[in-house]
């Protein structure tokens, strides 16, 4: 079946939901979604410490590597091996893939607004903006939202969201090592240890208010 022009529901085990990091079987908490955030800028003063915060986000904590054998037994598609361990098979959760997108998108609208020279060349934005648009189709979170027509709708309202800690601690026990040497498009597998994508640099404490 095909929603709009290129969205297809497949009626497969491969494609069936799963909770792969274990985060679907711990219960929603109650948090409270605000318009404006630490990671959006209300006054002109606070773009330096808002640019910072987008800055310190990690969306390579989100590339893990798990046993071949677990990936065969949940019908993930086949994968790129983790350099130096055949065994193990190299993927990126979504949800990183996300903050990728988002990342990649915020910091390329505020250079064209400067008329700074663009990092990432525009084909990435325009990935990202239709992978974001999957995404929300996929997901179509219905939840009505509050408004009185003074464009912040929702702002304040309570969400039950799922622990965004269950996840980043599940990256962490599986990462492939991987790291954005300068900030740039591409990257590098490098040696583990235990400082290499110790956290993903979200804030959570920002998120988590209710």
């Amino acid at each position: 079946m095909v929603v709009g022009s290129s969205l297809w529901v497949r009626e497969r085990s491969v494609y069936a939901d799963s909770s792969y990091t274990g985060i679907h079987t711990h219960p929603k908490k109650w948090v409270t979604l605000e318009w404006w955030s630490l990671y959006s800028v209300t006054h002109q003063n606070q773009t330096t410490a808002v640019d910072a915060a987008w800055e310190a986000l990690q969306p390579t904590h989100g590339i893990v590597a798990v046993d071949s054998q677990w990936a065969d037994e949940r019908q993930l598609l086949p994968s790129m091996e983790l350099p130096g361990d055949t065994s193990k098979r190299v993927y990126i959760l979504e949800a990183y893939h996300m903050l990728h997108c988002l990342k990649i998108l915020r910091k390329t609208f505020y250079q064209i607004l400067r008329r700074e020279s663009t990092t990432f060349k525009l084909q990435h934005s325009n990935h990202c903006f239709d992978a974001l648009r999957q995404n929300i189709m996929c997901n179509a979170d219905d939840t009505p939202l509050y408004t009185w027509n003074r464009r912040t709708a929702g702002d304040g309202q309570p969400r039950k969201c799922r622990d965004w800690n269950i996840l980043r601690d599940w990256a962490s026990e599986h990462k492939a090592c991987y790291r954005n040497i300068d900030g740039r498009e591409g990257g590098q597998f490098i040696q583990c240890d235990d400082e290499v994508n110790a956290d993903d640099g979200l804030i959570v404490e920002s998120f988590d208010k209710l």
